[in-house]
């Protein structure tokens, strides 16, 4: 994750970030909380750093790490974590996406949910995505009924009024977050997606393990390219 014109931040699957700048020298480990390992999982995914992203508050630069079952905010300048927040207690967190300075989003395994912070704390609001049903696909050579974990989501406008999000159940969907609806569900990839980027206004791609790239105008009720 960019933090700012100067530093970058990266994060690996022991927990640990990474404070870097722009010429890519390493500069120094930053040190956060970490979840239990009361959660079901692998050892090795028990700390793993699932998203980074910066905070939008240019006076204190920040940024926000999720990991399983939860995400912190860490302060840059103090070199502390300013607060941790629960939102699971077993899916990871998969996204973070700060709207502004006192609202966010947050993808944990299935749904998107909106947080406000309140006297230092992020506060759950409300849930804007439930999980859906498992939808069968074929995973390799296997068939498998796939809870539809969501594995990216961006903004589509500079307001952030319209998300784009890629699922494990191989859809791609477009979110309307005025009306917390999902205006467009695509299915058209083979497998799970795992990306989703904006191009233009209108335009943006998704990929899979099928190997493909996808162009979607999200006027349009299908894909314009492959």
């Amino acid at each position: 994750a960019v933090l700012n014109d100067e530093y970058w931040i990266s994060g690996l699957r022991n927990g640990k970030i990474c404070l870097w700048d722009t010429a890519g020298a390493y500069i120094r480990q930053v040190k956060m909380k970490l979840p239990s390992r009361h959660h079901v999982s692998h050892e090795f995914n028990t700390r793993r750093v699932t998203c980074l992203a910066a905070g939008l508050n240019p006076n204190k630069p920040s940024f926000f790490a999720g990991f399983p079952t939860m995400f912190d905010e860490f302060n840059l300048i103090a070199e502390r974590t300013e607060c941790v927040t629960k939102t699971s207690n077993n899916d990871w967190v998969y996204c973070i996406e700060p709207l502004t300075q006192n609202k966010l989003l947050s993808v944990t395994g299935c749904t998107v949910d909106l947080w406000e912070k309140r006297e230092l704390q992020w506060v759950y609001k409300q849930n804007v995505v439930f999980e859906g049903k498992k939808r069968q696909i074929t995973v390799g050579e296997q068939a498998r009924n796939q809870r539809p974990f969501i594995s990216s989501l961006k903004p589509l406008d500079t307001a952030k009024t319209q998300f784009a999000l890629s699922l494990f159940d191989g859809s791609v969907r477009v979110l309307d977050l005025t009306s917390s609806k999902l205006v467009r569900t695509y299915r058209e990839h083979h497998g799970r997606t795992w990306a989703v980027e904006p191009i233009t206004p209108q335009l943006f791609a998704s990929s899979g393990e099928d190997r493909k790239i996808k162009f979607w105008d999200r006027r349009a009720a299908k894909s314009v390219h492959t």
